[in-house]
């Protein structure tokens, strides 16, 4: 399978970030779900800690919030990536099996491809545009 433009330009400026995002990506081309969105977990965390220097003990919930403060992302961004949080807490501190996600109005079982599948849909696009903007930005 080709990468996107966006994950080589990722790679290329930054490959541990830039491999995240390929893995993500090979992942959901070949179906496997769940490990793209566990991918899609890990680079969000990670980016934001690179970004922003931070130690790999802080809470999640306010390196995300510190971004925003630090206008790394936008107030819209900030509300995706505590969802797409939300959600990781769910997928692995939780039990997958019996949680479900309600997308527009309609509930869908966490371990089902269909939902793992969506949640990558959801999200990907704005974590991937985030590390691209983040790594490009470190450059200069």
């Amino acid at each position: 399978m080709m990468r996107t433009k966006q994950t080589n330009n990722i790679i290329a400026h930054h490959p541990v970030l830039g491999n995240l995002a390929c893995e993500a990506e090979l992942s959901f081309n070949a179906e496997h779900y769940y490990s793209a969105i566990s991918c899609i977990f890990v680079l969000t965390e990670a980016m934001l800690k690179y970004a922003l220097s931070i130690e790999d003990n802080a809470r999640f919930v306010d390196v995300i919030d510190r971004a925003c403060e630090s206008d790394l992302i936008t107030t819209q961004e900030k509300t995706s990536l505590h969802t797409l949080r939300k959600l990781r807490n769910g997928y692995f501190h939780g039990n997958p099996f019996s949680q479900a996600i309600d997308i527009e109005d309609i509930s869908y079982i966490f371990s089902e491809n269909e939902t793992q599948k969506k949640i990558y849909k959801l999200y990907s696009g704005t974590v991937i545009d985030i590390a691209e903007r983040i790594v490009v930005s470190d450059d200069i």
